[in-house]
């Protein structure tokens, strides 16, 4: 899946000033290269995206991690640890569950704060980025 195959939150994507050319990137590639999340993949049935950074900054930050141990390991006071979880379950009649996660873990109070603040903001349009992006899976998997 691109950002180009999104409908609702294309235009979202400049406010947040992801980087020039993203709307041609795959969204995986977007998060980690651009944003410097690790992955996990267990194809097809799980995908893990974790990072960390400071998405309540202007221009997010990320500190470079390259593996799930050293998330999970680091410390340092003042950021958050997190990522998207996606999950495939088969249901009865050649369906298949979605099941999405956020998951996120500050790394001490002030983070939290910073966080919690940038949070009432932003998730009314994050609700709308996960529904767009399980819209559109939908959608690419009718088409073909």
């Amino acid at each position: 899946m691109h950002w180009t195959d999104l409908s609702a939150t294309r235009p979202l994507l400049g406010i947040r000033r992801l980087a020039p050319g993203v709307l041609g990137d795959r969204l995986v590639e977007t998060f980690t290269e651009r944003a410097g999340a690790v992955l996990s993949e267990d194809p097809p049935d799980r995908l893990l995206l974790v990072m960390v950074g400071k998405p309540w900054s202007l221009v997010p930050q990320h500190a470079p991690v390259d593996s799930l141990d050293q998330v999970q390991s680091f410390t340092e006071p003042g950021w958050l640890k997190y990522g998207m979880e996606w999950a495939l379950h088969p249901v009865e009649g050649n369906r298949t569950l979605v099941e999405t996660r956020t998951l996120c873990e500050s790394t001490d109070r002030s983070a939290r704060r910073a966080f919690g603040a940038y949070w009432r903001v932003i998730r009314p349009f994050s609700g709308l980025l996960r529904w767009d992006m399980i819209s559109t899976l939908r959608r690419l998997s009718a088409s073909t």
